[in-house]
């Protein structure tokens, strides 16, 4: 079996998921080899199973990506692009190379999600073309899987997979004692102050606004609490929170970074996850936190219903400061106290991170098409 994974423009999560997949499944016998944007290349190219195309800055770059697509084909039995951008590439390509090799894509978001005004009407257009042509759709949430099936009337096969993430690589994460006290110490957070932390992009999505005015009414109640921000930023968001942060008086109790080189680290050194995004479908961050033994406290979007059980987090309404530093504190304090069991936490995880569940079912998909061609 050889697979093409191919990707568009992709965040840190596709990137990893992508990244993770194709290692497994070279572990198990099958040739997977990746394709992506000079931009979304970091990381990736440790062996000769990259294949880098030109940057997608321009809708012409789109028609020069499939080209270099089309190369490579006739090499493949399956293509399986990562999102809406690497589906338009991979169908395409198909298109120039006038082949019938199988078009697999995984949804990882769509435009209802992410964009306002005339763009949305666009982007959602050329999804709903998008969606019609492919062979079949994976999808990382039942949210995901039903947007889908609006426009295919069943007649392109569907199912929700949750994505793999790298902590099913690392099983050995961080076990070892004093990586918590390190970890502190380079963050300067004294050893016993309640650690929060949110690993995500400064973008609007994630609405940082509303977690960062929930965390004061949590430093009212619990003064030593601190909170630690860390993903991808522009100077000019990372300027608009510092301000209200200085704005509201909390310099000292939350702490913003940038993108940092051992997040893994950041998780085994916190208390408790935490995450405000106005809509997500599976955050690859959230499972990862979780295989951590680390509760997770996050606003209902997504699969946070379905995974937060209340043994392991809680999920709580989007836009509202007041109801997300309730649950910050309740837990806080039920770690205190010694109710949270990080055994049982990461227990909780174990069927939606088991390679039967995430990967076996992928590789079915791919002899399924292959054969079919």
């Amino acid at each position: 079996m050889r697979v093409l994974q191919i990707m568009g423009r992709s965040s840190d999560a596709i990137h990893q998921h992508v990244d993770s997949l194709n290692t497994i499944l070279k572990r198990n016998k099958i040739t997977s080899s990746i394709i992506a944007p000079v931009g979304a290349m970091n990381g990736l190219c440790k062996e000769d199973y990259c294949y880098p195309i030109p940057r997608l800055s321009k809708p012409l770059s789109l028609y020069s990506c499939s080209k270099e697509v089309k190369k490579l084909i006739n090499d493949f039995e399956v293509l399986h692009a990562h999102g809406i951008i690497a589906a338009l590439i991979a169908l395409r390509a198909r298109k120039l190379a006038k082949s019938k090799i199988p078009v697999v894509m995984t949804l990882h978001n769509f435009a209802v999600q992410r964009i306002d005004g005339y763009k949305f009407f666009i982007k959602y257009r050329i999804e709903s073309i998008i969606l019609k042509k492919v062979d079949y759709i994976i999808c990382p949430s039942e949210y995901a899987e039903s947007y889908a099936r609006k426009f295919t009337n069943n007649r392109i096969d569907i199912t929700t997979i949750l994505p793999v993430g790298k902590t099913i690589l690392k099983k050995d994460i961080i076990s070892a004692n004093n990586i918590r006290d390190l970890t502190r110490d380079h963050f300067y957070i004294k050893h016993d102050d309640p650690l929060c932390i949110s690993l995500s992009r400064y973008t609007r999505q994630k609405d940082f606004t509303t977690l960062i005015r929930s965390f004061k009414l949590v430093v009212e109640k619990i003064p030593n609490a601190k909170l630690i921000i860390a993903g991808h930023s522009t100077y000019k968001s990372t300027v608009k929170y510092q301000e209200l942060l200085k704005k509201i008086k909390l310099e000292n109790s939350i702490h913003l970074y940038g993108n940092i080189n051992n997040p893994d680290n950041l998780l085994a050194a916190s208390d408790l996850f935490v995450l405000a995004s106005i809509f997500e479908t599976v955050p690859l961050v959230l499972i990862d936190a979780l295989k951590f033994g680390k509760p997770v406290v996050m606003t209902k979007v997504g699969v946070a219903k379905k995974i937060l059980d209340g043994t392991n987090g809680i999920s709580v309404p989007i836009l509202d400061p007041q109801s997300l530093s309730k649950a910050l504190i309740d837990w806080l304090n039920k770690i205190k106290e010694g109710k949270v069991d990080p055994k049982l936490i990461e227990k909780s995880i174990e069927k939606t991170t088991d390679l039967k569940y995430t990967i076996e079912p992928i590789i079915e998909i791919y002899n399924a098409l292959s054969q079919t061609n």
